[in-house]
């Protein structure tokens, strides 16, 4: 079975309400993107503005967008404001701008990983959640046609019993700004991770292989197990994802699409360019935050797959001792 790439369809996006304002937190790469889109997407430029506390690239930034660059982070974390906020930033420090948004944003978009640990970002969601805010965790695969015909297919299968595959195999040397940058590798898998835990349900790491990279043995509570591989050797930006279950089969790659992500935004035929991913799922956070609709991929959604992180974490260390 072979997904249909079709491209998304926006209709329905609400108007941007008078009176509000968003924030992007993270004017680099992710964070004008974010901006660029927005405007695509009808939110008014005037009521953008960009933070970042590091010199940012004027020819990617939207000039239409006000920016505001302070090295200070304390001062600048002080100047923001927003009614909803776009988190993205560096994982690292991506939990000191959830503290601040739960106290003053309706709605709150921040990329995925959502933090490097469990108990860096834990209690923002709680509150997140106590206040009622709509919360997304985005930059994921859940709105890609072929992530969501996976999900379908599976659904109308036994899936206890069923297992599922998926590897990703990057350049180990790192760029910056990537978890190998600062000797996390693991946090490379969440793409892998989230889109098996979309597709087969929540669960837990049992087990993680001696002597790999990372290799991560997933049990779901749907009876589904999934094994989810990182491997060091370049092959560009390669991933893929192989679904396997009873007598039927199930086969998506991905490496086509994840490396126009990263090399330019041409794509290939029938493909989603990066730009058609962030606006769809951009699109759906807007109605989610305007509409009340409900979101697709939820702080809380996140927040598993940076618990499954810890969980492999912890058990390497248990065999290493």
């Amino acid at each position: 079975m072979i997904a249909e790439l079709t491209k998304p369809r926006l209709a329905g996006v609400p108007a941007w309400p008078d009176g509000w304002t968003a924030a992007i937190v993270g004017c680099g790469s992710a964070g004008s993107r974010v901006a660029r889109l927005l405007v695509d997407l009808g939110v008014p430029a005037a009521q953008l503005r960009g933070y970042d506390n590091r010199p940012v690239v004027a020819s990617r930034w939207p000039a239409a967008v006000a920016l505001t660059v302070d090295h200070d982070g304390h001062s600048l974390l002080k100047a923001m404001i927003g009614d909803v906020w776009f988190i993205c930033t560096p994982v690292w420090v991506r939990p000191q701008y959830y503290a601040a948004a739960v106290h003053q944003a309706r709605a709150i978009f921040a990329e995925k990983p959502l933090a490097k640990a469990v108990s860096a970002v834990e209690s923002s969601v709680v509150e997140a959640e106590a206040r009622g805010l709509v919360t997304q965790t985005g930059y994921c695969w859940r709105w890609h046609p072929a992530a969501l015909a996976a999900r379908a297919w599976l659904r109308r299968q036994q899936l206890s019993g069923l297992t599922a595959h998926a590897v990703c195999a990057v350049n180990m040397h790192g760029w910056p700004g990537s978890p190998h940058s600062y000797g996390d590798a693991l946090l490379e898998l969440s793409h892998e991770l989230d889109t098996v835990r979309f597709c087969l349900g929540s669960g837990r790491v049992v087990a993680v292989a001696p002597g790999s990279l990372w290799s991560l043995l997933i049990a779901h509570e749907t009876g589904a197990t999934s094994t989810v591989d990182l491997r060091g050797e370049y092959q560009g930006y390669f991933r893929e994802l192989t679904l396997m279950g009873n007598a039927d089969r199930f086969e998506w790659s991905t490496s086509a699409f994840v490396d126009a992500g990263r090399f330019g935004d041409a794509g290939y035929p029938g493909s989603w360019s990066p730009d058609d991913m962030y606006r769809a799922e951009l699109a759906d956070f807007l109605r989610a935050a305007i509409d009340g609709q409900a979101v697709r991929c939820s702080w809380r959604d996140g927040l598993e797959i940076v618990r499954w992180c810890d969980q492999a974490r912890t058990l390497r260390l248990a065999s290493n001792t």
